[in-house]
């Protein structure tokens, strides 16, 4: 959603759901893909439920393709868990990553033993 920055600019930004609000359990989840046309850069909100059961690990990376895995496949843009540690506790992260191509996604993947309650990923789209 386009907002009005401290300036008095107006910002071109577009609201995504990268991964749609979910118990994360131990596995891979792969999202949805996104065509972001000519967007370049995501920032994101990532939000981890309760934990139960254990001792789970979320690691989240942003995938990117230019024609959504048909004959590119999806590849790393950057491993969230290069930017800071992976998850482990319940809470709300904001990361931002830029290099995009065409499509996006995110792939979660939970290790340890556990689960994640009522998990999610939403972002904004950069200016085209």
């Amino acid at each position: 959603m386009p907002f009005v920055r401290s300036d008095g600019t107006w910002a071109n930004v577009r609201d995504v759901t990268l991964l749609p609000a979910q118990t994360l359990v131990v596995a891979t989840v792969q999202g949805t893909g996104v065509e972001v046309g000519g967007r370049r850069s995501v920032s994101m909100t990532i939000v981890t439920g309760t934990v139960s059961g254990g001792s789970p690990t979320l690691t989240l990376h942003v995938q990117t393709s230019f024609d959504n895995g048909v004959t590119d496949a999806y590849h790393d843009v950057v491993p969230i868990a290069q930017q800071a540690a992976a998850i482990t506790t319940a809470a709300t992260n904001h990361y931002s990553v830029g290099g995009l191509d065409r499509w996006v996604r995110v792939s979660a993947v939970v290790t340890g033993t556990g689960q994640f309650a009522a998990s999610s990923v939403v972002g904004e789209l950069g200016a085209e």
